[in-house]
């Protein structure tokens, strides 16, 4: 009997061992992006307190290029959010919807409508974006059967078929949470900018295409899960370039709408009332970038505003993911700002203010007698002039500055700036480039003056350098 005991016990043991180094293994591999990056609206979702959401956009990329929930929470207090995910496909945004119900009770709910628009995915990568970003639920299960044949559900469903194929493509991202998926609200914000036609977004087809059964099923099924849940639900088009045979089928929805009193806010026939420019508000003719998405933001907002109450989050600490996500938004718009400045007392002010960022400064060569004088810039990081004339390293982070290394042979200094990389500067000789590495990265000076290297404290990755000579 003890034998038996004792058998069992080890069985279970190793059982349980083996489940959770499974389990370690698949949250390392797992796919970690609806955005195309590692940014991932579904692991935002997960990482939220239940609750909290007053406000959801459902959508493909159009949504989470074209809505800010970060501006509706810095104007309004909405704690909004895109649960959006690049392709999003009508079974995807049934079910993922259904998946954040399971902890949120939004008021309202905004379905963009670019899902009727296609019947399957075109990119490999945008089905596992969207089919294998949930977790292992029977939201994800019926989610899979929904769409694909019996040969791809088996795929998709054990997941590991695809998962086991990323040993080569790990990142470190893969081993931690990546940060701007903890407090990120669903959008991404670019400042990119393409010229497009000026119609772009505008289509003039007056063509109807009666709405397919499986089109009319879907939005049947999110009206009956509108009750059900006791949302408000909108359903909107975010400007993008549609083909005829596209807009179409948008002109049926139109029409099946106003036959069946349903909620629909077309954003593509306001672009000129919303003022959005085609030569500065667009990432691309499909996408907006954060000029437009600020103009179309701002625009939906007061429309559901003036529908709808919604009560004003700020100030609430169960919200920090909010505070967080739009300090984010003002670094990323301050660092765009950065980037066209040639003045650099103005360059050096903004640079100062720029939440959440860490400056290594270094001086080396021949500078004391520069021409441009380099004194009053290094001045503005509140060093002093002794200190500025022996050079060296500085870390600069949080208005403080911290003098690490001297420009003498052998000196050195050795730190972690995080989880994920370190900081290493040291004097070899002058202009060595490895005076200054970051994960092993080289980023020293390349000659006499004075250099910055801006490093994203939230993304934890060099995104600029300076030189003053």
């Amino acid at each position: 009997m003890k034998n038996t005991i004792r058998k069992t016990a080890a069985v279970l043991g190793f059982l349980i061992i083996t489940a959770i180094c499974i389990n370690k293994l698949y949250n390392v591999l797992r796919w970690k992006d609806t955005t195309g990056g590692y940014l991932s609206a579904i692991d935002q979702l997960y990482y939220t307190d239940e609750g909290l959401m007053d406000l959801v956009f459902v959508g493909s990329s159009h949504c989470y290029f074209g809505i800010y929930p970060e501006l509706l929470w810095e104007e309004k207090g909405i704690a909004g959010f895109d649960l959006a995910v690049s392709a999003q496909d009508r079974d995807s945004a049934y079910y993922q919807l259904k998946e954040l119900l399971k902890t949120q009770h939004p008021r309202v709910v905004v379905v963009d409508i670019y899902a009727i628009c296609h019947e399957k995915h075109m990119v490999e990568s945008n089905i596992y974006r969207n089919y294998l970003s949930m977790r292992a639920s029977l939201n994800s299960i019926m989610h899979i059967i929904s769409y694909s044949e019996e040969e791809k559900q088996k795929e998709l469903l054990a997941r590991w078929p695809i998962v086991h194929t990323r040993y080569r493509e790990l990142k470190e991202y893969d081993f931690i949470p990546y940060e701007p998926s903890v407090i990120g609200r669903g959008s991404l914000i670019t400042w990119d900018q393409s010229a497009v036609e000026n119609e772009n977004g505008i289509n003039l087809c007056k063509t109807v295409q009666p709405l397919s059964e499986r089109n009319q099923k879907w939005i049947q099924d999110l009206i009956a899960l509108s009750e059900e849940e006791g949302f408000e639900l909108i359903f909107t088009l975010i400007p993008w370039k549609r083909e005829d045979e596209q807009q179409a089928v948008i002109n049926g929805f139109r029409e099946y709408s106003l036959e069946h009193n349903i909620s629909f806010v077309d954003l593509a026939e306001l672009t000129e009332e919303m003022n959005i420019c085609s030569a500065t508000d667009w990432a691309d003719p499909e996408h907006l970038n954060a000029r437009g998405a600020e103009k179309l933001t701002r625009y939906l907002g007061e429309y559901i505003t003036a529908e709808y109450d919604f009560p004003d989050r700020r100030g609430d600490g169960k919200y920090h993911q909010w505070d967080a996500a739009a300090e984010r938004y003002r670094q990323l718009e301050m660092l765009e700002q950065l980037k066209s400045i040639d003045d650099m007392e103005a360059y050096i002010s903004l640079l100062k203010d720029i939440p959440k960022i860490t400056c290594i400064l270094s001086l080396e060569g021949d500078y004391a007698d520069s021409p441009t004088g380099i004194y009053p810039y290094a001045a503005g990081f509140h060093m002093d002039y002794q200190d500025y004339l022996r050079g060296g390293k500085w870390l600069y982070r949080n208005g403080e500055l911290t003098k690490l290394c001297e420009n003498i042979a052998g000196s050195g200094f050795f730190c972690d700036l995080n989880e994920l990389d370190s900081l290493k500067v040291c004097y070899e000789e002058c202009f060595a480039e490895e005076n200054i590495q970051i994960d092993g990265i080289s980023y020293g000076n390349t000659w006499d003056g004075f250099r910055i290297v801006i490093y994203d404290d939230i993304e934890k990755r060099v995104i600029l350098t300076r030189e003053i000579h």
